[in-house]
């Protein structure tokens, strides 16, 4: 079976938001600028939604809602859950993202479970390497985002 899901281009938008009926995404990158066709830069970050990796470059409004709940600072913004909806604003549906909220820490998922029917692919959130699914589950335990060895190795280095 084919998931026709895969052909909807690799930037989100809100008519994709709307055919999958997604409500959530889960940051995968720390983002990185982006110089779109009219030379206006906007931030550009990989996510997973309902299970497809994808780009997301969250507009204005969903950039202040995430600065407020996190910092400004993206690396800390790895492997958070963003809630999305659409709003119509000037005319146009409008995907609108809030950072999810946060839990008691008995309620929080378990490694690797970021969010409802989200999957964490096993790549170095740093330099793409491929990881274990332990080494995964390590990582996110520890560091809050997916590390392969060497760089838990210069993560655990800042922190010394």
């Amino acid at each position: 079976m084919v998931d026709a899901r895969n052909y909807l281009g690799e930037s989100i938008t809100a008519d994709m938001v709307e055919a999958m009926e997604a409500n959530q995404l889960v940051i995968l990158s720390k983002g990185t600028e982006k110089l779109m066709r009219d030379n206006a830069k906007k931030l550009n970050f990989f996510v997973s939604i309902n299970k497809l990796k994808k780009q997301w470059q969250p507009n204005p409004t969903t950039l202040k809602n995430l600065i407020k709940a996190w910092g400004h600072e993206t690396e800390n913004w790895l492997g958070k859950v963003v809630n999305i909806s659409l709003k119509i604003i000037i005319g146009k549906n409008t995907i609108i993202g809030t950072a999810a909220s946060t839990k008691k820490e008995s309620e929080k998922p378990q490694a690797g479970e970021f969010g409802k029917d989200v999957e964490v692919p096993n790549k170095c959130s740093n330099c793409d390497a491929d990881v274990t699914d332990k080494v995964k589950e390590y990582s996110i335990d520890t560091y809050k985002k997916v590390l392969c060895f060497p760089c838990q190795e210069r993560e655990k280095a800042k922190e010394a």
